[in-house]
């Protein structure tokens, strides 16, 4: 591995704390980049700050760690060898980590900033930037943090809800959020409007709610169905 001093092979090696454990009170960040110049001036940068740097030499370093890897901002260089930013950050989202990530390069490229933002990078910084400016959006990168970790416990809540339901009920559940009458949903599985207005009184009964927009809005917090 070709590291600096705060090294991933140092938290390989059970050197130091992992980001979010009990013994590491201050916040973490990751960054990836292959200048190791850049990498101890920036972790000097914001250490000074209080926030603990870790740092990789490589796309593939960072990937070898990421699944034991505490959720936290990452700082990700545009042009690296082998595996550049965006590539990163795709192998990052197709992985299913949605961390805030902030996109650094020494070449303005207007282009790889729009494809940045559209895998949900936080922000693109072109080198050499304002430590400012970066403290900056690092704060709007926790805050993302928060509001992520906000939406995975709905999330959690709403799965497990959702749950209680038999299979059928979870069906019609589906269809009475797309709006579909009584009438409608009984055609659709063929039985008796009857039975579904016993469904969706079981329904509202196991999820505690007593109206379809509550439904709707369960139904959108577990990603069973698109806005």
């Amino acid at each position: 591995m070709r590291q600096d001093n705060l090294s991933y092979r140092a938290i390989k090696e059970g050197m130091m704390a992992k980001p979010g454990s009990s013994s590491e009170a201050r916040k973490s960040i990751y960054l990836i980049d292959d200048d190791p110049v850049f990498r101890r001036w920036l972790h000097g940068e914001l250490t000074d700050f209080e926030l603990t740097v870790w740092p990789f030499g490589s796309a593939a370093d960072f990937l070898e760690y990421a699944p034991t890897a505490a959720p936290a901002p990452i700082i990700i260089d545009l042009r690296m060898p082998e595996m550049d930013g965006l590539e990163l950050l795709q192998e990052l989202r197709n992985r299913g980590i949605g961390w805030p990530v902030l996109m650094s390069t020494a070449h303005a490229d207007i282009r790889a900033a729009v494809s940045a933002m559209q895998l949900g990078a936080v922000d693109f910084l072109e080198k050499p930037f304002a430590t400012k400016a970066l403290l900056d959006l690092v704060e709007v990168a926790f805050d993302s943090m928060g509001d992520q970790a906000s939406a995975l416990e709905k999330e959690l809540i709403a799965f497990r809800n959702l749950s209680r339901l038999t299979d059928r009920e979870r069906e019609v559940a589906i269809h009475l959020s797309h709006g579909l009458s009584n009438k409608e949903v009984a055609r659709q599985f063929e039985i008796s409007p009857r039975t579904v207005e016993a469904h969706r009184s079981s329904i509202f009964s196991k999820l505690e709610i007593k109206s379809i927009a509550e439904l709707v809005r369960m139904l959108f917090a577990a990603n069973v169905v698109k806005p």
